[in-house]
């Protein structure tokens, strides 16, 4: 619950920094933050600091899943867009159907905190060849580059200028219903479904 009430908390940050930095350091960034969230989580010392890392590796969830759309949306010719979001979320739905119950058979055979520690390790190993394999894709990076000196000062004007808008009455009342409709819809394929396909 508290790692999806972080998506559409993160969706306008992350949309904001994928244009400001640009598509490949977000991109990197998710897996990362998604490991360091995963490898904490079991050393929580109290019920507050384990709803933290669960909710930073929501954040880092929809920081991952943004960038690779926006890198889709870059790269790919617009007859194959949806063909690679579907095949995207399509890997990660098996992922999401099937890693609880290896998960699940690795608590019960080596204890609770190995699951989240191979999360966290295989994270990592899977996003080490990005390094090498992910170019920048904003087709205005370059420019926004050389400008970037010069507009250093109206970033604050930006994020003034976000956060001005996610406070009208409509984002609020859209935050508020994509919270839920994402609580509801975690609730389901996380809980009842995966617990259906292991027992």
């Amino acid at each position: 619950g508290v790692q999806t009430c972080a998506l559409p908390i993160s969706t306008f940050p992350t949309g904001y920094l994928i244009d400001k930095i640009g598509r490949r350091p977000v991109l990197l960034s998710g897996p990362i933050v998604t490991a360091a969230a995963s490898f904490m989580t079991p050393f929580s010392h109290s019920i507050w600091e384990l709803l933290f890392w669960r909710f930073v590796a929501g954040v880092a969830l929809q920081i991952w899943q943004q960038a690779r759309l926006a890198v889709i949306a870059d790269t790919a010719h617009q007859r194959e867009r949806a063909r690679q979001v579907q095949w995207m979320m399509g890997v990660g739905q098996a992922g999401t159907l099937f890693g609880p119950s290896v998960g699940g058979f690795l608590a019960a055979g080596f204890g609770t905190p190995v699951p989240f520690v191979a999360h966290a390790t295989l994270t990592i190993l899977a996003v080490i060849p990005s390094f090498w394999l992910i170019k920048e894709s904003d087709p205005n990076r370059q420019r926004q580059a050389e400008s970037a000196p010069a507009g250093a000062q109206q970033g604050q004007s930006e994020w003034g200028r976000v956060l001005a808008y996610m406070m009208t009455t409509q984002m609020l009342v859209f935050l508020a219903i994509q919270t839920l409709a994402n609580l509801a819809r975690g609730g389901f394929d996380q809980g009842a479904l995966n617990l259906y396909a292991v027992y």
